[in-house]
């Protein structure tokens, strides 16, 4: 009901919990998720910088540090976001300290 009369509120309701007003955002597209995607796009082009100035293909990489390539294009692509430990495995390959990537 509140949407249909274009409010800027919603009422959220958490199951076995209650229920809560939310303020809706002015342009819901462009909130946090935004700027997390061009750091991990970033991050991305990072490891793929680090990379090839090691002289290591996709696939010779993903094997030293121990996952899968598929993985790894997706991140060097932006479309990961990799985890600490993850990092840690390609600074620790990639003779480079973590922060590298950031």
């Amino acid at each position: 009901m509140l949407l249909a009369n274009k409010s800027p509120y919603v009422i959220a309701v958490v199951h076995d919990v209650g229920y809560v007003l939310c303020e809706m955002a002015e342009n819901p597209r462009h909130t946090l998720r935004t700027k997390r995607r061009k750091d991990v796009a970033q991050l991305g082009r990072n490891v793929r910088r680090l990379r090839i100035a090691a002289g290591l293909t996709q696939t010779a990489l993903a094997k030293r540090s121990g996952m899968n390539r598929a993985y790894l294009s997706r991140l060097e692509g932006g479309r990961r976001n990799p985890t600490l430990a993850t990092l840690e495995r390609l600074a620790k390959t990639l003779e480079v300290m973590p922060r590298s990537f950031l």
